[in-house]
């Protein structure tokens, strides 16, 4: 929202409108907020990626990235990664505009969905069983 303002859009609150705490910052929403912090976990469980998570997009991006798989196989897994930013990038454009509210649930349950349907589409010789999974609370 502080990029809005920028741009001459005024609301009445910038704080992150998924957690309401801080500024809505790209680095905030994708990475610091506790929201999207609680969708990287439950991505990481999901996916059984251990690694280390940044709070820059660039560093972020770069990092995900596994050593045993080749060229393919990591552009594949970057997928992955676009997955998790889209889909947290236009929950939050879908609680500015059309009064949605935050739900981390859903939000995994998409980016498993989108993932899964992305997968599909660049591997056709594979075949996905898909299993939802989401944290209980």
């Amino acid at each position: 929202m502080i990029n809005l303002r920028h741009r001459g859009v005024f609301l009445n609150n910038v704080n992150c409108v998924m957690c309401g705490e801080q500024g809505d910052t790209i680095n905030h929403l994708l990475f610091t907020c506790k929201v999207a912090t609680k969708i990287w976990n439950m991505c990481n469980k999901w996916t059984g990626n251990l690694g280390v998570s940044y709070n820059q997009i660039q560093a972020h991006f770069e990092h995900f990235h596994l050593l045993e798989l080749n060229l393919k196989g990591n552009m594949l897994w970057k997928g992955v990664w676009i997955a998790i930013v889209w889909t947290l990038w236009n929950h939050r454009n879908n609680i500015i505009f059309r009064n949605g509210i935050p739900d981390p649930k859903e939000i995994f349950s998409l980016t498993q969905v989108r993932v899964w349907e992305w997968l599909k589409n660049k591997m056709t010789n594979i075949n996905f069983v898909v299993k939802i999974w989401w944290e209980h609370e």
